[in-house]
């Protein structure tokens, strides 16, 4: 979950699970908390990411931590280790990149230009934005 405060609006990401392996954004207004859209994100043609393979598509990276900033959702993917920037005007993932030595991680917190990312020991990391 993630506030942008400039809209007022909570973002939910999909974990995948056995019945659905798709990563979808959810925007719900915080006035009344009514569902206001849902996308899956395209990928940007800017983005830094490339798949392998056809069926490669975001939904394996698996988000376990989200913030927003700077008009960006960030997520921190747990199966990839890597920061991705979405851009939720556009719909579309508009940067990814791999934190080396980042293992199982848990949460993300943004300040500034940074962000904060834990994980499941307790340890934290910082790197700069995107």
């Amino acid at each position: 979950v993630a506030f942008d405060p400039a809209t007022g609006s909570v973002f939910t990401v999909t974990v995948p699970n056995a019945k659905v392996k798709r990563l979808v954004v959810s925007r719900f207004d915080r006035r009344d908390m009514t569902l206001s859209e849902e996308f899956t994100p395209a990928l940007g043609p800017d983005s830094g990411l490339a798949f392998k393979t056809e069926k490669g598509s975001l939904d394996s990276f698996y988000a376990s931590g989200a913030a927003f900033a700077g008009g960006r959702l960030y997520l921190i993917s747990a199966a990839f280790g890597t920061l991705l920037a979405i851009d939720p005007q556009a719909r579309t993932l508009v940067s990814a990149h791999t934190i080396p030595g980042l293992e199982r991680p848990v949460g993300l917190a943004i300040k500034g230009s940074e962000a904060f990312i834990v994980n499941a020991a307790g340890g934290l990391t910082v790197v700069p934005l995107l």
